[in-house]
């Protein structure tokens, strides 16, 4: 046994009685790596970045590992990550890019990153990677490259273009797209607790027990739409629900899939669905779900209907295996969603997310207020008085209520506590936002809810019939 196998085992010895000690788990994963130790490397840096999401040490880590295993989806991903913490200033992490894209005989990106290694550090500077990228004659797809050639000349945008057009095994995915394990969980949101049960009914408990859900013939998985007024926690809680099952979460916008050329905006999503697939448990969100999933009866470009049916052959296609997937669609818009995708083996629960209740602002008032200069007061108070405020109109409501302390402050030059006048007096600034939401809402659950989509819309309203 090496001296640097004793090291790692003595420090593995001392792991068992401290496993949260991130110093010694980074030294054991840093020698695992030095001795080519690849697999146990990985998994080292993994537990570290469940933690610690941004460590960069941990995130370069992992992009070594992941190039020597021939992972280079992942290399890409957590290499893209540390640049983008980085501001692109990492040398080696630019050089591993540089590695992994000529690999896929990306020679355009390659260039980019390896330009960038070597003007960051020159003793980076590799003579037979360098001749690899500048001798068009040893790569194998002359062609490309010849192309390559002649792009360079053309504005970055073709360049792009040109780089997404490789019929590789793994095409170019957007390395932002995939974010490590969350670490927020249902204690980190308040309020909502009959959608937190619902959650774990029909989400949490099938990823975390399969074999009971087998046994009925059920598998973990599937689709849900989330919907109700804008600023009541959509995301935060399509967050939590990661998790709380320890799932990876990819969060996509409208902005990660559309592309301006033809048949890019349906490659991209195809892209997001097979980085999820091989990151089995996941959970793919789709913000604003009816921006991507729009109907196609509503809309005269046939994009916009091929996009829609590429989503629908993603969710369950015949070509698609989405076990332990799950997929969230968030909209304040459900009547705009395509009819197709709400069907049951799509988005098959819809679940109704309103605005916090009483209990719930309460909470969320004590949370965001716990770090601020504030007398110890009841909020039972101020929450009686915000029936209908979305948890973005408490913010709002917070940040009203400093401000005026604020600008007292900078006439006296007293900073005193925030006390309960001053957010009584921010309530009269403050109006819901979600009266415009549930004025359009009530006549979609009144004349167009044939199948009872919208019956919480109306039990909702029916509770609080002074809302509108």
């Amino acid at each position: 046994m090496t001296e640097i196998n004793k090291t790692i085992e003595i420090l593995k010895k001392t792991l068992i009685t401290m496993p949260e000690d991130k110093d010694i788990r980074m030294h054991i994963a840093s020698l695992q790596l030095s001795i080519s130790n690849y697999e146990e490397a990985k998994d080292n840096f993994e537990y570290i970045l469940k933690k610690y999401p941004e460590d960069i040490e941990a995130l370069s880590g992992m992009g070594k590992c992941s190039f020597y295993l021939d992972d280079l989806s992942d290399t890409r991903i957590f290499l893209g990550k540390l640049l983008k913490l980085t501001d692109n200033k990492h040398a080696e992490a630019n050089l591993y890019m540089a590695k992994a894209y000529i690999t896929l005989n990306d020679i355009v990106n390659a260039r980019e990153y390896y330009t960038r290694a070597v003007n960051q550090d020159t003793n980076l500077a590799d003579d037979e990677l360098r001749s690899k990228l500048y001798d068009i004659k040893n790569n194998s797809k002359d062609s490309q490259s010849t192309n390559s050639e002649s792009f360079q000349n053309n504005d970055q945008d073709k360049i792009k273009l040109f780089s997404a057009g490789y019929e590789d095994e793994e095409d170019i995915i957007n390395e932002d797209i995939y974010e490590l394990r969350e670490t927020i969980t249902f204690s980190d949101v308040g309020g909502l607790d009959n959608l937190k049960e619902t959650i774990k009914h029909k989400i949490i408990y099938p990823f975390k027990n399969p074999e009971v859900y087998q046994a009925y013939g059920k598998k973990a998985g599937g689709g849900i739409l989330l919907y109700g007024p804008p600023g009541c926690g959509k995301t935060y809680i399509a967050k939590a629900t990661a998790g709380e099952c320890d799932a990876s979460f990819i969060d996509i916008g409208i902005n990660d899939v559309l592309d301006m050329w033809l048949g890019e905006s349906e490659k991209k999503l195809h892209n997001i669905f097979d980085v999820a697939r091989r990151k089995a448990p996941s959970i793919i969100f789709i913000d604003e779900i009816d921006a991507l999933g729009g109907s196609r009866q509503a809309s005269s470009y046939s994009s916009t209907k091929m996009l829609v049916n590429q989503l629908l052959s993603e969710m369950d296609g015949m070509d698609s295996v989405n076990d332990k997937m799950l997929i969230i669609g968030a909209t304040n818009s459900p009547w705009f969603v395509d009819s197709a995708l709400r069907r049951p083996g799509r988005f098959d629960r819809i679940i109704f997310v309103p605005p916090p209740d009483t209990p719930a602002r309460i909470e969320i008032l004590q949370i965001m207020t716990c770090d601020m200069k504030i007398a110890r007061f009841d909020f039972k108070n101020i929450a009686s008085k915000t029936n209908g405020f979305s948890g973005a109109d408490i913010k709002a409501l917070v940040n009203t209520a400093s401000e005026d302390a604020i600008n007292e402050a900078m006439k006296t030059g007293n900073i005193r506590e925030l006390i309960e006048k001053d957010f009584l007096q921010a309530i009269k600034k403050i109006k819901p936002s979600t009266k415009e939401w549930f004025s359009t809402a009530k006549n979609y659950a009144t004349y167009a809810n044939q199948a009872g989509i919208y019956d919480e819309i109306l039990e909702y309203l029916n509770k609080n019939p002074k809302f509108i």
